[in-house]
C-alpha cells in the first residue's frame, strides 16, 4: 500500500510459515484467512498470526527483532497493545490499540503485505492537530466504498472528532464534532444509512452531591482503606455516597452529505462493540467500571436493533446471570437464520437466536465450570483471570455455512460443531514460546 511521508515508524517484519493438516471439508467452509494474536508477557507488540485453510498454512508476522524493539522504545510505542484489526483485503490490515485514560495512545498501524512492513501513524500527523486518543475498533463507511472511520480526541478540547478516511489515508473527510466528551469513541460502524459509535470510557455516575462522567474521577473521591480490593471499596462507597450508575450512550448520525447533526441512544453501562448482519445490528455493553482493573457491576448485555422505515429501532436485549463482559460477539447466519455467539468472561460461550434473542445453548470452554449462577458477581470480581489464563476465552470465528465455529485456547485452534456441540482440537498454533492473547479476531 502506497502512503505519503506521514508514516511515523516503519518496522521490518519477519514472516515464518508452518503447514498444518486438517480435514478437507474445512477448506470449503472457512474461505477467508483468520487473524489472531500471539504475545509476550513483557512486550506489547504482537505476533500477527494468520490461519489459512485454503493452503493449510499458518503465517506468523513477527516484529520481535532487537532493532524493532529499540525503535519502538525510542518512539514511546512500547505501551501499545493491539485491541482489534480492520482488513482491507490482500493489501493488509489496520491495527487499533487499547486506550488508557492515563496514557497518550494517539496512533494506529498498518501491516503491509506488499512490502512486509509494519507502519505506525500518529493521529497528529494524519489530521494536522494535537490528539491523545484514537478509537479502538472500526468498520467500513458504507456510504463511501474504500473508506473507513477514525475517531480522535484531544484531551484539552471537550469534544471528539470522527472522520471518513480512504484506505490509503490520502483523503480525510471530517464528519462530526461530538461535543461534551472526554474520550474518543470505542467502536465505529455503519448500519443502513447511519453511523454508530459506542462510548466505552464515558462512564457516568450520580452521587448524593455530584455527577461524574469518568470512573477515574469518581474513584478519586474514595477514601482508601488499607489493602482493600477495588471491588469492595466500590461497594462500600456505593452505599456511603448513594452511587447511581447511569445509562451508557451510543452515538447515532445519519450519513448524508453535509449533515453534522447527531443524537444518542441509551443502553446498558459501558457500551462496547457493534456487529451487523442483514437488517439486524447487535450492540454489546460490558457493564463494568474501570477502577484499578475492572469492577463488574452486573451481567453484560447485547441489544438488537432492526432497520425499519429508514430508522434503527430497538427490538430486544440478551442477558444471562452467568454472562459477564461479552468481550466480543459475532453475528452469523445458519440455514438463513441469524444467530449471535459470544463468550461471557471468563469461559462461558453462549449461542443466541438472533431474532428472539433467547439463549439456545451455553458451553463452558476449557472443560471447567467456574460460574455457578449463585454468587457470580462476587466470584468474578474476586478471581483474576489474566490474559493468558487457560480458562480465559474471548472471541470466535464462524464458518461460511454457519455450522462450525473456531476458538483458541493457549495451544490449539478448536472446532465446535454447532449441530452436536462436539469440540475438537484441530491445529497446534504455538510459536517460539509466545502466548495467545486475542481480544478480537478478524476475517481477512
Amino acid at each position: 500500500m502506497k502512503f505519503d511521508d506521514r508514516i511515523e515508524l516503519s518496522l521490518d517484519v519477519e514472516l515464518t510459515t508452518k503447514e498444518f493438516k486438517c480435514d478437507e471439508f474445512l477448506s470449503k467452509i472457512f474461505s477467508n484467512p483468520i487473524l489472531f494474536y500471539l504475545s509476550n508477557d513483557h512486550l506489547a507488540l504482537p505476533v500477527y498470526t494468520v490461519l489459512n485453510f485454503q493452503n493449510k498454512v499458518i503465517s506468523y508476522y513477527n516484529l520481535f527483532s532487537e532493532k524493532n524493539l529499540q525503535l519502538v522504545k525510542e518512539h514511546n510505542l512500547d505501551k501499545c497493545s493491539v485491541h482489534s484489526s480492520f482488513s482491507i483485503g490482500n493489501k493488509g490490515f489496520y491495527n487499533f490499540y487499547f486506550s488508557n485514560p492515563e496514557l497518550k495512545i494517539n496512533l494506529f498501524s498498518f501491516m503491509d503485505f506488499e512490502d512486509l512492513k509494519h507502519k505506525f501513524f500518529l493521529a497528529n500527523d494524519i489530521f494536522n492537530g494535537e490528539y491523545d486518543f484514537v478509537n479502538e475498533s472500526t468498520g467500513n463507511d458504507i456510504s463511501r466504498p474504500g473508506y473507513f472511520f477514525l475517531g480522535v480526541k484531544n484531551k484539552g478540547l471537550n469534544k471528539y472528532e470522527i472522520y471518513s478516511c480512504s484506505y490509503d489515508l490520502k483523503t480525510k473527510i471530517k464528519l462530526l464534532d461530538v461535543n461534551d466528551r472526554k474520550y474518543s469513541p470505542h467502536d465505529i460502524k455503519s448500519f443502513g444509512n447511519y453511523l454508530f459509535a459506542t462510548e466505552f470510557f464515558e462512564q457516568r455516575f450520580k452521587t448524593k452531591t455530584s455527577t461524574f462522567n469518568d470512573s477515574l474521577d469518581l474513584y478519586k473521591t474514595f477514601k482508601k482503606i488499607g489493602n482493600i480490593k477495588p471491588y469492595l471499596l466500590y461497594e462500600l462507597n456505593k452505599q456511603k455516597q448513594n452511587i447511581q450508575v447511569l445509562n451508557g450512550k451510543i452515538l447515532i448520525h445519519k450519513l448524508e452529505e453535509g449533515n453534522t447533526e447527531y443524537k444518542f441512544l441509551e443502553t446498558n453501562f459501558c457500551p462496547s462493540h457493534i456487529e451487523v448482519i442483514d437488517n439486524n445490528m447487535y450492540i454489546s455493553s460490558h457493564n463494568f467500571i474501570m477502577m484499578e482493573g475492572n469492577i463488574y457491576l452486573n451481567p453484560a448485555s447485547i441489544d438488537l436493533y432492526r432497520y425499519e422505515n429508514d430508522t434503527p429501532v430497538f427490538i430486544k436485549k440478551f442477558e444471562d446471570p452467568a454472562g459477564f463482559r461479552f468481550t466480543a460477539h459475532k453475528a452469523f447466519k445458519r440455514n438463513n437464520h441469524p444467530y449471535v455467539v459470544t463468550i461471557g468472561h471468563p469461559n462461558r460461550l453462549f449461542i443466541v437466536d438472533g431474532i428472539s434473542m433467547e439463549k439456545i445453548k451455553e458451553i463452558d470452554l476449557g472443560g471447567e465450570t467456574v460460574l455457578n449462577n449463585e454468587d457470580n458477581k462476587l466470584f468474578i470480581n474476586q478471581r483474576k483471570f489474566d490474559d493468558y489464563d487457560p480458562l480465559r476465552f474471548s472471541d470466535t470465528e464462524i464458518s461460511d455455512d454457519g455450522n462450525y465455529l473456531l476458538f483458541w485456547d493457549q495451544t490449539f485452534v478448536n472446532l465446535l460443531d454447532l449441530e452436536t456441540y462436539e469440540i475438537t482440537k484441530i491445529i497446534d498454533f504455538t510459536f517460539k514460546g509466545f502466548k495467545q492473547r486475542t481480544y478480537h479476531s478478524t476475517l481477512l
